[in-house]
């Protein structure tokens, strides 16, 4: 559900031409639902068609039956642009609260909820057909609850956070002195401070305790102590013991946490836990996060770039600068289809293999350097997908245990892959010094200077 999320927000957030408004505000209320329900309907007729495919209990149906859930999140996607580019809905929202009373956060939250709500639907309509795995005991509005706050508040809780930030400040600065110039940096300071911060925020979120003490977190913290791997603490992540996962947050020290699921916990043995801790302890030593930061930020200097070189052949109008109030129609379309191979295509590919990477020096570092791989299966049995499966991020799990398996007889197999994974990380730093260094030179008013 995260790539649909973050491609809604793209589509409602930026800034695309502005649309016919003449229509009643009634009758594109009304079709902003009538997409809703839309929506609702492709989701049960997805999820009776993924029921069908799965029946029989082999692994080819409930791989077929997953993917046809996927098919399903990305005709939601089409449902979200038929709000934003044929009922005008980011238009509507902002026209209504231009002539109300200021209100924190009132126009995000109505802008994002028809969005969320058929988020919430199509999670609906697959608990069904995922209940067996996740639990006997969960029930509807705590599955929702669950999904809502690992898939969606990871992303809309920082979100919102900064749009609360920037509402206050414009509120309470008024017509102050260069007011122009603390908007434009205030959007860096409170990102910034979310990067660090952000931790303790998803703490919150994702309702997390500190590890009790006893041989399982002293093993862990012996194998942190070997590998150099500093962190604030170890975390039981509360999923209703539905969520086999591991996961770390925080890009510094003294403000990172490792979060191991409850199930995760109640399923594997301390030495499959400890290869799990060891993978995410590998996404650290090779600054895996750090990395995800500095492609975020290269985006809007790679699309700059894009727009300048298709200005100059006159395929599109040229930028004014890096934060339009307003795109033309080929400025709009570029980015979303760049924005859809630069997250989608381009992110999911250096993430499997980062998440390789995790693996392999999870193997090396662990006590038992089979243990991570009975994990993999393990996790794949609690969770109900096939373990040909792979997703935007990781490989499938059959894939990822495979290729742990042949490690023992090609040790260079090992090394060629973690050296792809470095060249690959090197190469889009490069690039973007080489984009960045081209706007200050080529095209300077892009970047303010």
């Amino acid at each position: 559900m995260l790539p649909v999320l973050l491609m809604s927000l793209l589509l409602l957030y930026f800034p695309l031409p502005a649309g016919d408004l003449s229509v009643s505000w009634h009758w594109m209320a009304a079709g902003v639902v009538g997409v809703a329900g839309l929506n609702a309907l492709l989701c049960w007729l997805g999820s009776l068609a993924a029921a069908r495919l799965g029946m029989d209990g082999t692994d080819a149906g409930v791989l077929r039956s997953v993917r046809v859930l996927r098919l399903v999140n990305v005709a939601m996607l089409g449902c979200v642009g038929l709000d934003v580019f044929v009922f005008h809905w980011p238009r509507l929202v902002e026209k209504a609260f231009a002539s109300l009373p200021w209100v924190p956060l009132a126009a995000e939250l109505v802008l994002l909820a028809p969005a969320l709500v058929m988020m919430a639907t199509a999670m609906a309509f697959q608990y069904r057909l995922r209940y067996s795995r996740l639990g006997a005991g969960l029930r509807l509005g705590q599955y929702l609850a669950l999904r809502m706050r690992t898939e969606v508040a990871i992303v809309l809780a920082p979100l919102l956070v900064l749009t609360l930030a920037s509402d206050l400040t414009a509120a309470l600065m008024g017509d102050a002195p260069h007011l122009a110039w603390i908007e434009a940096l205030l959007p860096l300071l409170l990102l910034g401070a979310v990067v660090v911060a952000g931790p303790w925020l998803l703490r919150a979120v994702w309702s997390t305790s500190p590890l009790a003490a006893g041989p399982l977190r002293d093993r862990l913290e012996k194998l942190s102590r070997a590998t150099r791997f500093r962190f604030t603490d170890i975390l039981v992540w509360h999923t209703h013991s539905s969520l086999p996962n591991a996961a770390v947050i925080g890009p510094v020290p003294w403000l990172r946490y490792v979060l191991l699921s409850d199930a995760l916990l109640a399923s594997c043995t301390d030495e499959e836990i400890e290869g799990v801790f060891a993978h995410e302890i590998g996404h650290i030593r090779h600054h895996h996060v750090t990395f995800y930061l500095l492609f975020a930020v290269a985006f809007a200097c790679f699309y700059a770039n894009l727009v300048d070189i298709l200005g100059a052949w006159g395929l599109v109008a040229p930028l004014r600068d890096m934060l339009e109030a307003e795109l033309t129609q080929g400025q709009g379309t570029v980015m979303l289809v760049f924005a859809a191979f630069y997250w989608i295509v381009l992110f999911g590919y250096l993430s499997r293999r980062f998440e390789q990477q995790a693996d392999v020096f999870a193997t090396r570092v662990s006590s038992d350097p089979s243990a991570l791989i009975a994990a993999l299966h393990k996790l794949a049995l609690l969770s109900g997908i096939p373990a040909r499966a792979g997703s935007w991020r990781h490989f499938s799990i059959w894939r990822r245990t495979e290729y742990l398996t042949q490690l023992a007889e090609r040790p260079g197999y090992a090394r060629r892959a973690e050296q792809a994974a470095r060249v690959a990380q090197c190469l889009i730093a490069v690039l973007f010094l080489i984009a960045a260094a081209r706007l200050a030179l080529r095209a300077p008013e892009l970047t303010g200077l």
